[in-house]
């Protein structure tokens, strides 16, 4: 197996699912205010795709993730591609903060970013090197 079902990566994938459950429904509750701080306005048909792509996506991948911390068959897949769009989001940041500039106060989210790949990288790495 990649990713070692044990106690540790389940924590990760759990607590790592319930962030982005969270967060998902703070958008799907409070769209034009989360937006705001993120620096989108809205008109209702933004607000619309907003709380879909922001709220409904991330409530089904934090759903899955906490599901899979629970499953030792679905785990495996579900760790591996949060795993990789963990990877993808702080990578994806540098690339803008590069290009367009720092001084956002969203460059703040890259630290985050930056902890949760660490998280889920640590299990896999520790397998692999042990």
């Amino acid at each position: 197996m990649l990713i070692p079902f044990t106690t540790s990566s389940r924590i990760i994938l759990g607590f790592v699912g319930l962030l982005y459950l969270l967060l998902g429904i703070s958008c799907a509750v409070a769209p034009e205010k989360l937006g705001k701080s993120m620096g989108y306005t809205f008109n209702e048909k933004g607000v619309v795709e907003f709380v879909v792509l922001y709220g409904g996506l991330e409530i089904g991948m934090g759903l899955a993730m906490i599901f899979a911390s629970m499953s030792k068959v679905l785990f495996p897949g579900v760790y591996f591609m949060t795993m990789v769009v963990s990877l993808a989001l702080p990578l994806t940041r540098v690339w803008m903060l590069i290009s367009r500039g720092m001084g956002n106060k969203l460059d703040a989210l890259l630290l985050i970013e930056l902890a949760i790949a660490g998280a889920l990288l640590w299990p896999f790495l520790r397998s692999k090197f042990s």
